[in-house]
């Protein structure tokens, strides 16, 4: 069985929403967290916003063309 927790922080007033997401794995011997390889430091995180993101990668914006999958990154 999977299950997603989301804790959150909102303050309207200033304009903060804040969303951690952990996926669960329940097994018949414990529990494996499938997003623990994901940063939870805020400079950790700052710089993996910084980069380019797998829509940027694969889907072209106006006027331009994205290179084939097998191609992106590189």
């Amino acid at each position: 069985m999977v299950f997603t927790i989301e804790p959150a922080l909102t303050i309207p007033e200033d304009r903060v929403y804040i969303r951690l997401e952990d996926v669960i794995l329940i097994t018949e011997t414990g529990y494996e967290n499938l997003s623990a390889f994901m940063p939870m430091e805020i400079d950790a995180v700052e710089k993996l916003m910084a980069e380019t993101g797998m829509f940027e990668k694969y889907v072209p914006r106006k006027g331009t063309t994205a290179p084939p999958p097998a191609q992106a990154g590189r």
